[in-house]
């Protein structure tokens, strides 16, 4: 049995489940139409078209295998017995079977000898299982019950008792036994009627690929040809949207997860959907999108005006403001400190150095450089210069003075806290100068008050 062993491995290895099926019913010789019908309902099961039917493959096993035994492991069967529920067989009947020679069981035409070898053909695994085994199709009684039998063997010179019921699957030893009747014949004879001289298990390894294969292949290409294909009707579709995308490109390996994922509708979607609804339930939808835009332009100039508004008295604007103050007084206590230096050890009147001085000092060196000495550098010395101030002739030690000023004014210290200075005049020159008033007029805030969407507030 190593052929039928290798073609049961074969089976479970590289054919699909519908496949196994259809090697199943060769071996039992129950390849009819319907059975066609059944595998090809699988095969597209198989491929995500769900079967109406719900049929499920049944894939060739070992219980489905005739056994061939050994000589000294022969199974020899001598009855049958305790025949129930099959047809019209009487109970309680024992049809005994010599263990050697020839038994010949004869009757006329009714009698139950059909019966009896369908139940030896089912028991024992033949070739052939087209002829059911049913119960007395004369009783409505005993239409759901089961048939079954036992069956009396002799296995290694010892004597026993199988049974075996429809349904389930028939004795191992059982298997061993060769039943051979006119449809049995059909399985050892080609389609031209003449002996075929072929490995029992190579038949069905033949007839899956030039029978059944062919055949479902035929009705695929039959339905293929049957069903419209044309994608005419999604040409409204089409398009560089995502949806459009997928047309264009649909075929047999789009898959029904692709069509999914485009067409979940989003909570936002829903919203926009009802909203373009809506719109287009409108009387006049031009003057209403004008309407609409108009409505967007002054919520945009509002929003504009509230921002600018805002911009120097938000609460990151403060801050910069209190940075700069603090900044500025620090530079302001530096300069001082400065000043404080440059009088120190010499008779110079109160306040050199400070900030009025240093707008006197200013003014004069503008006066010197655009009016007194234009184009000469500041503080102008020379043997006829004279004091822009007092216009007496300048005398060394006060040349020296008016030079040691200019160093002064225009150490880092000095310098740094005078651009402090302008840096927060100017700050708050502009916060001084910020209107906060919106100013909003009565239709405005009527409009305002009509929104009723998140983020807008109730004026």
């Amino acid at each position: 049995m190593a052929l039928l062993d290798e073609i049961l491995a074969w089976s479970k290895a590289d054919l699909k489940p519908w496949q196994q099926d259809a090697a199943r019913r060769l071996f039992q010789q129950t390849l009819t139409t319907t059975a066609l019908d059944d595998l090809y309902a699988m095969l597209k099961d198989s491929a995500g078209l769900p079967d109406p039917n719900n049929r499920k493959p049944e894939p060739l096993d070992q219980q489905h295998l005739p056994v061939t035994a050994s000589k000294d492991a022969a199974v020899v069967l001598t009855a049958l017995r305790d025949v129930k529920n099959v047809n019209r067989l009487a109970a309680s009947q024992t049809l005994s079977f010599a263990p050697k020679g020839l038994t010949v069981i004869y009757g006329g035409n009714g009698s139950g000898k059909s019966g009896y070898a369908r139940v030896l053909k089912r028991a024992c695994r033949s070739r052939d299982s087209n002829e059911d085994v049913r119960p007395n199709a004369m009783s409505k009684a005993s239409a759901t019950l089961i048939p079954q039998a036992s069956f009396e063997i002799q296995l290694g010179g010892k004597s026993s008792t199988v049974s075996w019921q429809k349904g389930k699957a028939s004795p191992a030893e059982l298997a061993t036994v060769a039943v051979f009747d006119t449809h049995c014949a059909r399985a050892y004879l080609d389609q031209h009627q003449e002996i075929a001289y072929l490995p029992f298990g190579l038949d069905v390894v033949e007839n899956l690929a030039q029978i059944v294969l062919p055949k479902i292949l035929e009705k695929l290409n039959a339905e293929i040809l049957a069903t419209a294909t044309t994608k005419e009707a999604f040409n409204h579709l089409v398009g560089t949207t995502k949806v459009g995308t997928l047309i264009s490109s649909l075929s047999e390996k789009t898959t029904a997860a692709d069509v999914d994922a485009l067409a979940q509708m989003s909570a936002d979607d829903t919203k926009k959907m009802a909203d373009l609804e809506k719109t287009l339930n409108e009387s006049d939808p031009k003057a209403k999108a004008k309407e609409f835009k108009l409505a967007a332009a002054r919520m945009t100039a509002l929003k504009t005006k509230i921002e600018s508004a805002t911009a120097w008295v938000k609460d990151e604007s403060i801050q910069k403001l209190r940075t700069m103050d603090t900044e500025t007084q620090t530079a302001l206590a530096a300069e001082i400190a400065a000043a404080t230096a440059l009088r120190s050890g010499e008779a110079l009147l109160p306040g050199t150095g400070d900030i009025i001085w240093k707008a006197l000092f200013q003014a004069t060196k503008e006066f010197s450089t655009g009016a007194a000495y234009p184009g000469k550098d500041f503080p102008h010395i020379h043997e006829d210069s004279q004091c822009v101030l007092c216009q007496q002739k300048v005398e060394p030690d006060a040349a020296a003075l008016m030079q040691r000023f200019e160093a002064y004014v225009q150490e880092n210290v000095a310098k740094v806290a005078s651009d402090k200075r302008s840096a927060c005049a100017a700050a708050l020159t502009k916060i001084r100068s910020v209107v906060l008033a919106l100013d909003l007029d009565d239709a405005l805030i009527e409009e305002l008050n009509c929104q009723d969407r998140p983020g807008y507030i109730r004026v």
